[in-house]
C-alpha cells in the first residue's frame, strides 16, 4: 500500500514537472514609430503552453498581444520588468521569482528596445 502511494505521488509530481509554460516576444527591426507586421500563435497541447509575439520591419503598430496568454505565471509584470531593463539600458540579463511556489523566470537579449527577445518560462 505504501509502495502504491509513493508510486503516485512520484507520477503527480512528474505531470506537474512536464507541463512548461512559456512567452516568447521577438522584436526585430522595429521603426521609431512601431512596425509592420505583429504576428502571435498560441500552442497549448499535450502539456505544453507555448505562446509568441513576433513584432518585424519599420511600420505604425504597437508590438502588443491581440489574444494575451492566459494562465502564465509573472505575466505581464515580469514582461514588463525585462522591457524597463533593456529601456534602462540592462540589453541582457535574466530574473526569477518564486510565484505560487513554482519558479518563473525572464530572460532577455537586446541591442535596443526594437530589438529584442523576452522569455517567460515556468
Amino acid at each position: 500500500m505504501r509502495s502504491l502511494s509513493v508510486a503516485a505521488l512520484i507520477a503527480l509530481l512528474a505531470t506537474a514537472a512536464s507541463h512548461a509554460r512559456a512567452i516568447v516576444i521577438i522584436k526585430e527591426r522595429g521603426g521609431i514609430f512601431g512596425y509592420l507586421y505583429v504576428n502571435e500563435r498560441h500552442i497549448e497541447e499535450r502539456g505544453q503552453d507555448y505562446h509568441e509575439l513576433k513584432c518585424t520591419e519599420p511600420g505604425f503598430t504597437s508590438c502588443r498581444w491581440t489574444h494575451p496568454p492566459q494562465m502564465v505565471r509573472g505575466f505581464p509584470r515580469l514582461i514588463e520588468y525585462a522591457e524597463e531593463r533593456i529601456a534602462a539600458g540592462e540589453l541582457t540579463g535574466s530574473y526569477s521569482e518564486t510565484i505560487d511556489g513554482v519558479v518563473c523566470t525572464v530572460r532577455w537579449e537586446a541591442q535596443d528596445t526594437r530589438n529584442a527577445t523576452i522569455t517567460l518560462e515556468d
